[in-house]
């Protein structure tokens, strides 16, 4: 039997976690044939299937979960390898893959990298935009090395470290009839257009879960993709929104949009940088790492803006 060889592998991994054949190539820029071709001699290799069809999913059978769990392994290891012979020989190379939600893209990573990038100028960031959860998976499946999320659940092959805290609050164009009000109660905000996230988003299924418990049920009047635009959508009037903090400092300075003081919405957030408990951090993951428990929520937004 002829030992399987870390090309196959990569492109069985490639397939069995993206589902198809098709975009395993497209991911990989080889041809479909040839990505059928190095699958088809991995389970020549091993005398079994690994992977099948559902429906129009491609999914590894049960051998093919063994190798794809052991697969990941051995590329943590190599990277693991490749990384300390090159600190080793005194080299400031390679690629640093980072998860992170849309909120940390847009208002934290930005001075984040810029002083990560003074220390390692020739390490390039390769960054996965995703929701938290699919950050966490992205982390345990060994898509990225280090994720950065809200909240992230416990989770026995995932180390947490605290970065700061950041808030969501409810916010309104200038001039609302609750702007000066205080302790603002949901149901009060029953008749005002809603404008959210897209379903499944963290501030959506905030308001959703809290305003059932309240007996609120806000209708999104828009359902907006980024935070960008709903703060344009609150600012021109079109309704309410619930924020992250940390994305509004220029329009709160400005006076183009008020918080509400709304208790039950205003929620913090513990903020965290994760890695498998498996991989071996590399000195530049390490010296990021470090940065981004250093963070400061009070400063973040004016540094990136």
């Amino acid at each position: 039997m002829a030992d399987p060889n870390l090309h196959q592998l990569r492109i069985f991994e490639t397939v069995a976690r993206l589902g198809s054949f098709s975009r395993a190539a497209r991911e990989l820029s080889i041809t479909q044939p040839a990505v059928s071709v190095q699958v088809q001699e991995l389970e020549r290799a091993f005398g079994t299937t690994l992977l099948q069809r559902l429906g129009r999913k491609i999914v590894p059978t049960e051998a093919g979960d063994l190798v794809l769990r052991y697969a990941r392994e051995i590329f943590s290891l190599v990277e693991a390898l490749n990384i300390g012979v090159a600190e080793l020989r005194g080299l400031q190379r390679g690629t640093v893959r980072i998860g992170a939600s849309p909120s940390f893209v847009d208002y934290m990573l930005p001075p984040l990298l810029a002083r990560f990038r003074e220390q390692f100028p020739g390490i390039s960031v390769r960054l996965t935009i995703a929701e938290p959860d699919d950050v966490v998976k992205g982390v345990l499946n060994g898509e990225v090395s280090l994720g950065l999320v809200a909240e992230p659940r416990p989770d026995p092959q995932i180390v947490a470290y605290p970065m700061g805290q950041d808030e969501l609050v409810v916010i309104a164009p200038p001039g609302h009839r609750y702007e000066r009000r205080r302790a603002i109660p949901v149901q009060a905000l029953r008749s005002d257009p809603w404008i959210f996230r897209e379903a499944g988003s963290e501030a959506r299924t905030i308001i959703e879960r809290i305003g059932s418990q309240r007996g609120l049920a806000p209708t999104p009047t828009f359902e907006l993709s980024s935070t960008e635009a709903i703060k344009r959508a609150v600012i021109s009037g079109l309704g309410i929104a619930l924020v992250p903090y940390v994305s509004i400092f220029y329009e709160l300075v400005a006076g183009a949009v008020c918080i509400l003081d709304v208790p039950d919405l205003t929620i913090k957030r513990q903020l965290a940088i994760i890695h498998h408990r498996m991989h071996r951090l590399s000195k530049a993951e390490t010296t990021l790492l470090t940065l981004a428990q250093q963070w400061d929520p009070g400063t973040a937004r004016a540094e990136s803006g």
